[in-house]
């Protein structure tokens, strides 16, 4: 019994492994390379996450670090006595390039 929980572990540890030519690390990579470029810049960030929403919510960010799953934007909100919270997310590639977020430099930041 204990071959076969030993050939069962690797089996399951190889098909959980991320290869290094596949389309998800291609995606991954090239979409890292793209936002690395735009760290420092405002967006416009169109979620599409809500879909009982007509109208997708827009909100206005700055591009703050690309990671290796994710890119990291922060939003700058006011509250009713005028105090300034920073919100920050993070929106995976895969919502990117599923079309679920988008994330559109303002014309005049590039």
């Amino acid at each position: 019994m204990g071959d076969l929980k030993k050939i069962l572990l690797h089996a399951l540890k190889e098909r959980n492994k991320v290869k290094k030519n596949s389309h998800a690390e291609f995606i991954r990579k090239t979409y890292k390379e793209e936002y690395e470029k735009m760290e420092g810049k405002l967006a416009v960030w169109k979620s599409f996450q809500n879909n009982k929403l007509k109208n997708p919510t827009r909100n206005l960010v700055m591009i703050k670090k690309a990671y290796d799953h994710f890119v990291l934007v922060e939003k700058e909100v006011f509250n009713v006595e005028g105090i300034r919270s920073i919100l920050r997310y993070a929106v995976t590639y895969n919502s990117l390039y599923s079309g679920q977020d988008r994330l559109e430099l303002i014309s005049g930041n590039k």
